[in-house]
């Protein structure tokens, strides 16, 4: 786990629930958005856990996949050490209307801000990643908390790096061995058609090899 990621889970209600993603510092260079873009609204797995800095504060925006057109953010946010939530917004696109927000007192610019730094997370993990899935560690300080009904404070987790995929005219090698139980995220793929579609997470592999638990740091294109 990345020093990052280790930082902000214990911060985070319901941490083992989500993959987490180290993205580092926030680029200035913001995507730009256009109303008719649905890679804006896919995320890799149905919970992920965007660990990032921004001007050396640490925070983490929170994204949770309700269906192929919504997605739930919020998050916490650090700015000279004070903390503070991100206030929640649910957004949801349409392909004839484009993108809306919904959440109590959601604006124009919170949407605009959302709605970017969606896309750019979901950019950079089609890029290439690797992440961090955590679960919680079984002990007796997370029973004894289990039992007051506080989250735990211990995990476990397993990390993979994913380099950006490799140009699909390249000659593919490897085996299908089964592997261990582990979660395939999801992905937009290129068709020799020239179409874009999604793939959506599974799980793949055989539980009795084992079950694997990644979390995710981001490895951008050279």
């Amino acid at each position: 786990m990345t020093p990052l990621v280790r930082q902000l889970v214990p911060l985070t209600r319901n941490a083992e629930r989500y993959h987490w993603f180290d993205i580092g510092e926030m680029s200035n260079d913001f995507t730009t958005i256009d109303g008719s873009d649905p890679i804006a609204s896919r995320l890799a797995f149905p919970q992920c856990a965007f660990a990032y800095t921004e001007d050396g504060d640490p925070g983490v925006l929170l994204m949770t996949q309700h269906n192929e057109t919504s997605i739930h953010v919020s998050g916490l946010a650090s700015h000279r050490g004070q903390w503070f939530e991100v206030r929640p917004i649910t957004i949801i696109y349409d392909a004839a209307a484009g993108y809306s927000g919904e959440g109590k007192g959601v604006t124009s610019e919170q949407l605009r801000v959302a709605l970017v730094n969606v896309a750019y997370c979901a950019r950079l993990l089609d890029q290439g990643a690797s992440a961090f899935a955590i679960d919680a560690q079984r002990c007796h300080i997370n029973t004894a908390r289990a039992k007051k009904g506080k989250g735990p404070l211990k995990f476990t987790w397993h990390t993979v790096t994913i380099a950006p995929r490799p140009d699909p005219n390249e000659q593919k090698g490897g085996t299908h061995a089964s592997p261990r139980l582990h979660d395939r995220r999801g992905h937009w793929r290129n068709y020799a058609s020239g179409k874009k579609g999604w793939v959506k997470e599974c799980k793949v592999g055989s539980p009795s090899k084992g079950i694997v638990f990644k979390d995710y740091k981001i490895k951008e294109k050279p």
